[in-house]
């Protein structure tokens, strides 16, 4: 009887305990979202030391927790609806998980903070993202926020050279034909562009940078295409440009717009 009684004490002694941290971890949950609605960079911080990694997460209305589940370690999953507000004013329930664990794993009651999350932040929102998808960046993870943000991280090196990489293909294969003369200090000339890619390249614009014999720069002068550029297609251009004083080289550079840069990066390879 005495056992008995002893492991009746225990339990209600553990079940006590257990919902005491529950508490305490409901809190942090709430508290974050609190934090993260009027946009508390600073308690924000302090409940999820790496938040900051995260890059944009969704912008929270309210929460429903759904439950709290232990996992092993005196860790926990928070398991919640995430409605956030879009800028049209259009809500959405977003599932979201929160891992949460004590600061010092001996003495749980000092607190505790996030250590990581699941479905936080739109990764969607990178500009990288599609091409870090697209190249397995992600193969091989767990699909943790943090875990992603570090493989996006890493992608957004390689997307920044793939995307050099494909503006100097461009200008090999976009290609102008022109010619000019400097007429008493005036410059004038015409060409033609000829796109020699599967791209349809839209808003090129171009440079035109005039040399002296030594090669010092005199002067520089800049336009634009009129229409996009289909594969295959050619578009002609024409530019006079005064006080080129006595210019007696020039080139010209062919520029591509920076949001078709990106999106083609993301999508292909080359």
């Amino acid at each position: 009887m005495k056992h008995l009684r002893l492991l009746s004490c225990l339990l209600i002694s553990f079940l006590f305990v257990s919902c005491e941290y529950n508490t305490e971890v409901r809190r942090v949950a709430e508290d974050f979202f609190d934090a993260l609605k009027v946009g508390d960079v600073t308690k924000m911080i302090e409940l999820y030391p790496e938040v900051g990694e995260l890059g944009s997460a969704y912008p929270s209305v309210g929460i429903s927790i759904k439950k709290i589940n232990q996992l092993p370690d005196s860790t926990y999953e928070v398991v919640l609806l995430n409605t956030y507000a879009n800028r049209m004013g259009a809500t959405r329930d977003i599932e979201t998980r929160l891992f949460i664990q004590p600061r010092n794993p001996d003495a749980p009651e000092e607190g505790y903070y996030i250590y990581d999350s699941q479905g936080l932040f739109f990764p969607e929102a990178d500009p990288s993202y599609e091409f870090a998808k697209r190249r397995g960046y992600f193969s091989g993870i767990d699909h943790t926020d943090l875990n992603i943000a570090h493989r996006l991280s890493q992608a957004r090196i390689d997307f920044k050279e793939h995307i050099n990489k494909l503006a100097n293909y461009l200008r090999e294969n976009v290609v102008a034909d022109w010619n000019w003369d400097n007429s008493f200090g005036l410059g004038s000339g015409s060409g033609v562009i000829t796109n020699n890619t599967k791209f349809t390249i839209p808003d090129i614009s171009y440079v035109i940078t005039y040399y002296k014999r030594d090669g010092t720069e005199v002067t520089k002068d800049s336009g634009r295409l009129s229409f996009e550029l289909r594969p295959s297609g050619t578009e002609s251009f024409s530019f006079v440009t005064n006080h080129i004083g006595n210019a007696s080289k020039a080139e010209v550079t062919l520029n591509f717009d920076q949001d078709f840069l990106i999106t083609t990066a993301a999508r292909y390879d080359f």
